[in-house]
């Protein structure tokens, strides 16, 4: 029985020293602490982070001296401790669900997990698995951050483009927003100028460096810029904040790549937007994709488009919105040669005169019969 008790209280103490709790906040007036650790030195890049998690109280040592800041986090530990940040709520039996193979009533990280999958926070693998012993990924922890922000009714439209981190395609499609949005936040920085390290994984260090980061409310660098994105048919309309190099200049074929980058369309053009006495964009899409052919089996979830019909609208539309989001009066839209728009996609007929400036309303009216006599 002692054994026993000791196991669990050992547990309980490597779970309460993983991340923050709600209530535990320094005095602005009291004096540093010297970090007891003798695993962490002044000259290790995570110094800092581990003083501010230390001196906070949010997070203290695995053991006598030892604050292990390569210890990988699992699933329960990681969803236990946001779970105390709530005040460890009661669920009753009921709120359990579906119980997982692997997480039983009596197991200690029980109430955080199902109360973590009933607010949409960290779901299992399946209905009957949870893996609550298997450490997480970085591209994990942006996904639990993520969901943990929109579940605090947070913010979380910023978008940044991975791209420049040349391990970009070890992203898994599932992480692709989150991960974006993480670092957008400055929240999961590279590992390097040029990788992200999606599938490595997250480690002490790294959670009080990112729980800083966090908790402090930190913004990209100075040396971005946030542009808005706007997709979407006007009675459906979502707007995303990507971020891009401060020192970039945004053109209307930077927003078109931008929008197809956030979206997964194809929105080439056949020759670069140019722009009319009247300030409008003009935009020859080219034939090979976007409105002459049928919405993209790579679209992200997101943005999924299925109806040809409701696949033009709804492509103009975003250009149309997007644009006007970045000071651009409008757009025209024209055939690839700059001629009028005529074009058939499966069953449905498209026109549209080059000098006509985009308004839903109207183009919508023009094309469909039943509505111009409805108008």
């Amino acid at each position: 029985m002692k054994k026993k008790l000791l196991s669990l209280c050992l547990m309980a103490a490597l779970v309460l020293s993983l991340f923050p709790t709600a209530s535990l906040a320094a005095d602005e007036n009291s004096q540093s602490t010297p970090l007891p650790f003798n695993d962490v030195s002044v000259n290790d890049w995570f110094y800092d982070p581990v003083c501010y998690a230390y001196q906070q109280g949010l997070m203290t040592g695995t053991g006598d001296a030892v604050f292990s800041p390569n210890m990988a986090m699992t699933r329960g530990m990681i969803v236990s401790v946001l779970y105390r940040l709530e005040g460890s709520p009661t669920l009753s039996d009921g709120n359990l669900g579906y119980p997982y193979e692997d997480v039983h009533g009596d197991d200690w990280y029980a109430m955080p997990v199902y109360w973590a999958r009933e607010n949409g926070i960290v779901s299992g693998y399946s209905d009957t698995q949870f893996g609550p012993n298997d450490p997480i990924t970085r591209e994990q922890m942006a996904a639990i951050l993520h969901n943990y922000s929109a579940y605090k009714g947070q913010d979380v439209s910023a978008r940044a483009d991975l791209s420049k981190y040349s391990d970009a395609d070890q992203v898994s499609s599932w992480a692709e927003t989150v991960l974006s949005w993480a670092n957008a936040e400055g929240l999961i920085n590279g590992m390097t100028e040029t990788t992200i390290a999606p599938q490595g994984l997250a480690t002490r260090a790294q959670v009080a460096a990112i729980f800083q980061r966090y908790l402090e409310g930190k913004t990209p660098a100075p040396d971005t810029k946030t542009v808005t994105l706007a997709i979407g048919r006007p009675d459906a309309m979502k707007q995303v904040s990507v971020t891009m190099d401060a020192d970039t200049d945004v053109t209307p074929d930077v927003l078109l790549e931008a929008l197809a980058k956030e979206t997964g369309w194809n929105l080439s053009v056949a020759a670069p937007v140019t722009m009319d006495a009247d300030g409008n964009a003009v935009v020859a899409l080219a034939e090979d994709g976007s409105i002459y052919g049928k919405p993209p089996a790579n679209q992200k979830d997101d943005y999924h488009v299925y109806d040809v019909d409701d696949w033009i609208y709804t492509v103009l539309n975003s250009i149309d919105a997007t644009f006007k989001a970045n000071g651009i009066a409008g757009v025209r839209f024209t055939a690839p040669d700059g001629g009028d728009i005529s074009l058939i996609n499966g069953d449905v007929h498209f026109a549209l005169k080059n000098d006509f400036v985009w308004d839903y309303d109207a183009a919508y009216a023009l094309n469909h019969d039943e509505a111009s006599t409805e108008a």
